[in-house]
């Protein structure tokens, strides 16, 4: 009688062990909140050499691990005197963000 009542406290045991590691088994590890670094830069207007400049600024900082997040008009347009004309320029702030420590 002694020897079937220690099998039913270990296969109980035994089975309470497998049920909590079968429970857990799915549950993903919280993960640490990330922390972030920003960047503002401020670019030029609409022309095509403006417009390579911004490019290649946009492409540099995405390899350095930059993410653009926004694109705001500044709130100040410049006239640039070009000879006898003159034309009307918009700058942009340009919002980066990548993970701090990268």
């Amino acid at each position: 009688m002694k020897v079937r009542a220690s099998w039913v406290v270990i296969t109980g045991v035994f089975s309470l062990l497998l049920l909590i590691g079968w429970a857990s088994r799915g549950q993903e590890k919280t993960p640490q909140k990330a922390t972030w670094e920003y960047k503002l830069v401020t670019g030029g207007g609409v022309s095509p050499v403006t417009a390579a400049r911004t490019e290649k600024m946009l492409n540099d900082l995405g390899a350095q691990g930059w993410e653009l997040v926004s694109a705001q008009p500044y709130p100040e347009q410049f006239v640039i005197n070009q000879g006898d004309s003159s034309k009307t320029v918009t700058r942009y702030d340009y919002y980066f963000k990548r993970q701090a420590g990268k």
